[in-house]
């Protein structure tokens, strides 16, 4: 029985450590490729830190965490503004039309929650 029970710390420590070992390199290259992509669909617009270009457009992309606690409320702005928004925002459809998938998406809250 005691030889059991060693075996399972032990598979739990090792599971343990190899999880806290691999989810900030998650997070971090989710965070890195929504960069990408905010860089490639929201700065024309928004301004936000990390880049030189300041959009006028839209709304400043800060504390976003703070603003929107609730993820699905950024994604649903995202998605299809002029459902979460208004109807005639000039920001446009990026999930409906499809320019961005729902993991892209999802990239981009990641991104900009760490702002």
């Amino acid at each position: 029985m005691m030889k059991y029970n060693r075996a399972k710390q032990l598979l739990f420590f090792f599971v343990l450590h190899a999880s806290l070992i691999s989810m900030p390199v998650f997070a971090d290259s989710s965070i890195t490729e929504g960069k990408k992509l905010a860089l490639d669909f929201c700065v024309a617009c928004h301004q936000f830190t990390g880049t030189n270009q300041a959009g006028s457009l839209g709304p400043p992309l800060m504390v976003m965490k703070s603003r929107f606690p609730d993820r699905k409320t950024i994604y649903d702005i995202i998605y299809d503004p002029a459902v979460a928004i208004r109807p005639h925002t000039m920001m446009p459809p990026f999930g409906r039309n499809k320019l961005l998938m729902k993991e892209e998406i999802d990239k981009i809250i990641d991104f900009l929650y760490s702002l």
